[in-house]
């Protein structure tokens, strides 16, 4: 679709010196120039939706990561408090010990409400 819109606009481009060359109205080469400008709002609006689309990848990514690191956390921790053979104090050393992934480590305030609105994306 860029490309396209390149190719239309080197058109426009090779209209407007054709018009220059040939002295044809100011009319028609001040609507060239017009629609040369459009496009070039065009091309510009398109690269900011390329990088919006590229950061929404990046993000997307990072969730992936986040949440398959939460869940390595979760089970380690359903671990610990599973094994009865672990002294409480034991078990909560080893607690203390896990990744800072848990649900609220590092988290804003508006992020651990959201969290205790919807434990089903924390450890249960």
């Amino acid at each position: 679709m860029q490309s396209e819109i390149l190719d239309a606009g080197a058109e426009v481009a090779g209209d407007v010196n054709e018009i220059q060359s040939e002295s044809h109205g100011s009319a028609e080469l001040d609507r060239l120039r017009r629609n040369g400008e459009v496009l070039d709002r065009i091309e510009a609006h398109l690269r900011q939706f390329e990088e919006a689309f590229v950061r929404l990848e990046n993000l997307k990514t990072e969730e992936q990561k986040l949440a398959a690191a939460l869940d390595a956390t979760c089970i380690e921790e359903k671990k610990i408090l599973s094994d009865e053979s672990a002294s409480e104090k034991q078990a909560t050393e080893r607690l203390l010990k896990l990744p800072r992934t848990s649900r609220h480590s590092g988290r804003t305030r508006q992020q651990r409400q959201n969290a205790d609105r919807y434990p089903d994306r924390g450890c249960t």
